[in-house]
């Protein structure tokens, strides 16, 4: 894993590095009001021979209260390394986990991810393309763990749903939103033969922030 960012990596090849679309660069001011823009940055997963139905990727540890917020965003891109023709779409899916741990509670959010052809030029809409955006009601993940206590499913059995995208969210355990203690951002290999890729995360952030006043009385 590192990063790729804007000043080092715009002509980078086979894809120039672009801002993801309808996302501005931080400006800071100095002591002269002079404005100077902040690199932006993206962490990047790199893979070579990854077999089938194995996985890679990083984790975040952090203390975070996630039920005051509406919905989780993120980009992603995704292209092949050493050969254009390394990965197909879906191939390659992204691994997204939230939870208590990464071992036997946490949700988790599955995305097929949309290969990047190296001949797409400076398009932001294509480099970063809109379907393998992550882009979710957080409430989605509370309503997933009451539809498997429902059934009578052991929170020690995994459990997951499918959407009619080829999303799948799935959940494990008994995870927190009020009490996450880190994220998983990783790459998995669907296809028969081995991959070799580069996947892009960016610009993880919440929004739908809930501002509702509270009560209190005597």
């Amino acid at each position: 894993t590192l990063a790729v960012n804007l000043e080092e990596n715009d002509q980078r090849e086979p894809i120039n590095y672009v801002i993801p679309p309808g996302i501005e660069r931080q400006q800071q001011l100095s002591n002269n009001n002079v404005q100077l823009f902040l690199n932006e940055q993206s962490l990047s997963v790199q893979v070579c021979d990854l077999q089938q139905g194995q996985a890679r990727g990083v984790l975040k540890t952090f203390n975070m209260d996630m039920r005051q917020y509406g919905k989780l965003m993120m980009f992603i891109h995704a292209e092949g390394r050493n050969s254009n023709d390394f990965i197909k779409d879906n191939s390659l899916a992204a691994i997204i986990r939230i939870g208590n741990d990464f071992q036997g509670n946490y949700y988790e959010v599955k995305i097929p991810l949309k290969k990047t052809d190296w001949s797409v030029g400076r398009d932001s809409t294509k480099i970063w393309p809109e379907i393998n955006n992550l882009d979710f009601d957080l409430q989605e993940l509370t309503k997933l763990k009451d539809r498997r206590d429902k059934q009578g499913i052991l929170p020690s059995q995994y459990y997951r749903e499918f959407l009619a995208n080829g999303r799948s969210y799935g959940i494990i355990g008994n995870p927190n939103l009020g009490e996450v203690r880190g994220i998983l951002l990783a790459v998995q290999n669907q296809n028969i033969e081995p991959a070799c890729a580069e996947v892009w995360f960016n610009e993880l952030r919440f929004s739908h922030l809930d501002e509702k006043g509270g009560v209190a009385a005597l």
